[in-house]
């Protein structure tokens, strides 16, 4: 630290904040505001302690910058997280070999749509797994299926040239290439909306299309009514239930189990549950760059209310790291007046320890 300028020593100990947050530790554990700060607190006593100017006096405190921002993001009640990329390797491991119409194997096509598509909970699975919620149970009047949940003919799939193919069990799987999933009935009070998916080449094993493909002959092999929700699985003893949202926070907490080595006790895995499919599918669109008119047209939003879910994920944090990187070639050299140790360069800057 003696041989870097103090703004670089200031942004170094920043970066290690961030390290603690995302959990970079001995056990893998993320780090709290409140134990952040104690241990900024004694890496700064350690310059106290050599008689060094403490790295808070820098023109560009990043320290308290990021600081802030961590102590915001605990300060948001009820904030659920995002599915992260290793929680979805898990989930991919665990369908890997099970049957294909097993509850594994079930929610890992319905989470690789929904990274897509930002599911609500009512918009797939159920509160119960023998019965599903209607929308005549909230809005009087409805004509048409009354499942709030997706259901058979809300899929439709495309050929090249956007051909619609009537029956995708006649056909080869590699001569679809898109799928158009219809939101009959929205919060937004936009029914009928059609949003249309692309295949993915590249990640095959977490595409949209081959996903609602999945889901569409699964349907077909349990014999799901028309008109019901297709958000189900086959159970050990052989019967069709309805995927509930219970099933989709116990799963998602067990990846995250084994994803970032957290304990079953552990609270943070209490922000798991449904609704982190809605928080991931608008986190990955903002880690992608998109505009904030995109993410709110893919997503089905009205307003920018969507905001909320973008504040301070681990990726936003990488993405800070990333555009805040300092590079010693680019930062003058700073040193106090008065340190004799070798004669000023043409590029240095002399600071007092008042204007540092």
């Amino acid at each position: 630290m003696v041989g870097i300028p103090l703004q670089s020593q200031n942004f170094f100990i920043a970066c290690y904040l961030i390290s603690l947050f995302q959990g970079e530790t001995i056990l893998g554990h993320k780090i709290k505001a409140h134990t952040i700060k104690h241990c900024y607190s004694a890496a700064l006593l350690l310059f106290k302690e050599r008689s060094l100017m403490c790295p808070r006096r820098a023109r560009v405190d990043y320290i308290s910058l990021v600081y802030k921002a961590i102590l915001q993001y605990e300060q948001v009640p009820n904030r659920r997280n995002m599915i992260t990329d290793a929680m979805m390797h898990e989930i991919h491991k665990a369908a890997t070999g099970v049957h294909p119409d097993s509850l594994p194997a079930v929610l890992k096509d319905w989470y690789s749509l929904a990274r897509y598509s930002g599911f609500r909970r009512s918009e797939w699975c159920q509160k119960s797994q023998t019965d599903y919620q209607r929308i005549t149970e909230r809005l009087a009047g409805w004509e048409g299926p009354d499942s709030q949940a997706l259901i058979f003919e809300d899929f439709v799939f495309y050929a090249e040239g956007e051909r619609r193919i009537h029956d995708i069990r006649r056909v080869s799987v590699d001569d679809i290439v898109s799928v158009g999933v219809c939101w009959r009935n929205q919060k937004n009070g936009d029914n009928g909306q059609v949003i249309v998916y692309v295949r993915d080449l590249d990640r095959p094993d977490f595409c949209p299309v081959l996903a609602s493909y999945n889901i569409a002959m699964r349907a077909y092999r349990l014999k799901v009514p028309k008109l019901e929700p297709v958000a189900v699985f086959l159970s050990n003893q052989g019967k069709r239930l309805f995927v509930t949202d219970k099933m989709v926070a116990t799963s998602l907490q067990a990846a995250a189990m084994q994803a970032h080595n957290l304990k079953p006790e552990d609270p943070e895995l209490k922000k798991w549950t449904s609704h982190s499919l809605r928080v991931t599918a608008a986190c990955l669109l903002h880690r992608a760059k998109c505009s904030d008119s995109y993410i709110q047209t893919r997503l089905r939003w009205k307003s920018t209310s969507f905001l909320m879910y973008l504040r301070n994920t681990i990726y936003t944090a990488e993405a800070h790291t990333k555009a805040l990187h300092l590079s010693t070639n680019n930062i003058p050299h700073i040193r106090l007046i008065g340190d004799n140790r070798q004669p000023p360069g043409p590029h240095d800057i002399l600071w007092t320890a008042a204007a540092a």
